[in-house]
């Protein structure tokens, strides 16, 4: 027993040699750009969404350019000390709430917060987006040029593109993925690739929705729409005892938004114990709130608040959204399911959420939200993704599930929360022939596996376009963190489709 325990402190100590080293050499070659514990801001730059994804890095990188992530790069790569290469994170909006999603104990964090500008370029036909940018931001920087992009809510835009990313303008442009023409991108071997769909056909569409795992994206270009910067939208809040009537018009909004592509919809739940409500948000693209998919929400009452708006814009409509909008949160987790979208199904599963709630009330002081997404058949048409969502005709609805709580002793408890609420919905729905394998890769937690749920082929897909690009494993190995294409389809999920390849 004493050899495997002294083995283990060894190494441990030997990746701490060797993050020290790479962080050396990173201080050599860009000293600004490197922050040690010591250091007046790297406490502020290690700061996280939420706590449960913190961690102490041995340095902080914040590349200012392609370049210098490409610099990076071979640095963790080439060696270091005694020949042993280094740990490290990406980070570029830090809300994942994962453990080692996007910060690292003892290696180094390349944070590439600094990396948050957005431009159209000279005839306004690509928009360049860099990857730290938040989508409100994004807005604004676009803002009176009679154009915007397919962009989500508060996130930074590489981590959610690389997830697929559920967008504002769904109905119509489809996922924010879809919308990508080129990535730029750092490869293991420090490389920099433009990567579209001539140059790297295999690699551009693995990346959509492929996660972090084929090198750090730099840049995404995306094709720009022609938008008004002033839109309709916000949020009513309602009573509990709503729930009927909310959970019928999110059914009604979904078999009728075809008709009503530029309107969208998110309804989010929250519940602390005592006392809770249900958000309704709202909004159309277009600035028309006369559109019927939408009408039911409007009778729904009594209203606790309504914040409605004509002619906002895009990056005020983002903080009615309830999703990631707090500036911080003690300790967070996300999980999801997707179901087939009924009346009857919406109805079940938020019936099965409450009991698992009510299985955990001893939980003081917990926040529990649980949100639902609509993603009717016709928002998938057309898109070019790694998803396997385009082999079935049904409408799907996302739900995700987001405790949030400030004691870290409830952490083992709030994760077998997670897990009823997943094992549960997923038993019920299989019974009933309305589950949908989908696990939204932006909301999974840890113990999910949501490449496995693209199908058996899109996930073969995806190992053999990892393999081919980065061939020693660089982003399977020295990035621990994010769910990893070389360990998925190894757990006990819901059964997967076996989809062709997208």
């Amino acid at each position: 027993m004493l050899l495997p325990a002294l083995l283990l402190l060894f190494a441990a100590a030997l990746s701490m040699r060797t993050s020290q080293h790479c962080c050396n050499e990173l201080g050599q070659c860009l000293p600004a750009q490197v922050l040690i514990p010591n250091m007046k801001n790297y406490t502020a730059y290690n700061k996280r969404w939420s706590d449960t994804a913190s961690a102490q890095p041995a340095c902080i990188f914040l590349p200012r350019s392609t370049d210098h992530v490409a610099t990076a790069v071979r640095v963790f790569t080439a060696g270091g000390l005694q020949n042993h290469t280094c740990h490290f994170a990406i980070v570029s909006g830090g809300t994942s709430t994962g453990p080692g999603a996007n910060d690292i104990d003892g290696g180094i964090t390349l944070d590439l917060s600094l990396m948050d500008r957005a431009a159209l370029n000279h005839n306004q036909t690509v928009a360049y987006i860099q990857p730290a940018a938040s989508w409100p931001n994004v807005y604004n920087a676009f803002k009176g040029t009679g154009h915007t992009v397919a962009g989500g809510d508060n996130t930074a835009v590489a981590g959610m593109v690389l997830a697929g990313g559920i967008s504002l303008f769904q109905g119509r442009m489809g996922f924010s993925a879809d919308n990508v023409v080129n990535y730029q991108m750092v490869d293991a071997t420090g490389e920099i690739l433009n990567v579209d769909r001539s140059s790297h056909p295999d690699l551009f569409l693995a990346l959509k929705g492929g996660g972090n795992n084929f090198g750090i994206v730099t840049r995404v270009d995306m094709k720009p729409i022609r938008q008004s910067s002033l839109i309709w939208g916000g949020e009513t809040t309602v009573p509990m005892n709503a729930t009927s009537a909310v959970l019928s018009s999110l059914d009604f909004f979904v078999r009728n938004s075809g008709m009503d592509p530029a309107s969208g919809a998110r309804v989010t739940f929250s519940w602390n114990g005592t006392a809770g409500g249900i958000t309704n948000f709202m909004w159309n693209t277009i600035n028309d709130r006369s559109q019927t998919s939408l009408m039911p929400f409007f009778g729904i009452g009594p209203q606790i608040s309504s914040k409605m708006q004509n002619n906002i814009s895009l990056s005020d409509l983002i903080p009615h959204n309830q999703m990631r909008n707090d500036p911080h949160v003690h300790r967070s987790m996300f999980a999801t399911v997707t179901v087939i979208s009924s009346n009857c199904t919406l109805f079940d599963v938020n019936r099965w959420t409450n009991a698992i709630i009510h299985n955990y009330q001893y939980l003081k002081g917990v926040e529990w939200r649980w949100s639902y997404d609509p993603l009717p058949n016709f928002y998938r048409n057309g898109g070019v993704n790694v998803m396997g969502l385009n082999y079935t005709k049904a409408d799907l609805m996302i739900v995700s599930f987001n405790p949030s709580w400030s004691d870290p002793a409830y952490d083992k408890d709030i994760t077998l929360a997670a897990k009823a609420w997943v094992n549960a919905i997923q038993q019920e729905t299989n019974v009933r022939n309305t589950s949908y394998p989908f696990e939204y890769l932006g909301y999974a937690a840890p113990f999910q596996d949501p490449f496995a749920s693209y199908g058996a082929s899109n996930l073969q897909f995806l190992q053999d376009t990892a393999k081919k690009y980065d061939p020693t494993g660089v982003f399977q190995t020295l990035v621990p963190g994010g769910f990893k294409l070389s360990r998925a389809g190894q757990k006990a999920s819901r059964p997967t489709l076996n989809l062709p390849p997208a």
